[in-house]
């Protein structure tokens, strides 16, 4: 069993399904430590939208 399926299986789908939308911010977030590249002001602020979203959601 993959580790979504027993995200899926231990938090529910609903939940689970929030795990995706890191992608992008932790993709950012590699690239500023391997290479280098500083993120936008937009980039930034997406990145934090995404991570309050992520925590709101997951506080219960």
């Amino acid at each position: 069993m993959d580790l979504y399926s027993r995200a899926v299986v231990t938090l529910g789908a609903g939940r689970a399904a929030i795990f995706p939308l890191l992608v992008p911010g932790l993709t950012l977030l590699i690239a500023f430590a391997t290479s280098g590249v500083v993120p936008t002001l937009a980039q930034r602020a997406g990145l934090a939208v995404v991570t309050l979203g992520f925590w709101l959601a997951l506080r219960r």
